[in-house]
Parts: structure tokens; C-alpha cells; sequence
């Protein structure tokens, strides 16, 4: 899924996922040529993994 996509599934701004693709904390990859920017891509696994390690348990 893209940036805006996974953004949207977790409720967090486009920022953000890109900040924690940044600190390596949101697993992706990076397609385009080498030396380039590219895109980021985010699988769903990788929604489903950040969503349950950033799970608070309420008190």
C-alpha cells in the first residue's frame, strides 16, 4: 500500500508513516532506481505488526 493508504488504515498523518519508515519502526520497501528516492510501498503485515506493538493496554 502506499504512504497516504497506510496512513490512513493506522489514523496517523502522511508525516508520520514517513518518519517511521525514516527511524526504520514501520517496515517497507523502497522501489525506483538506485540512488533515487522511489516510492515507499507498506504491506499490510507490516500495518498489522506496527498496530499491535503500539498497542496500549488501557488501565
Amino acid at each position: 500500500m502506499t504512504v497516504k493508504e497506510a496512513a490512513d488504515r493506522i489514523g496517523i498523518s502522511q508525516s508520520l508513516v514517513y518518519a517511521l519508515c525514516h527511524e526504520s519502526i514501520l517496515a517497507h520497501t523502497r522501489h525506483g532506481r538506485p540512488g533515487c528516492r522511489g516510492t515507499i510501498r507498506i504491506s499490510e503485515d507490516a500495518v498489522v505488526a506496527y498496530l499491535a506493538a503500539s498497542a496500549r493496554v488501557a488501565p
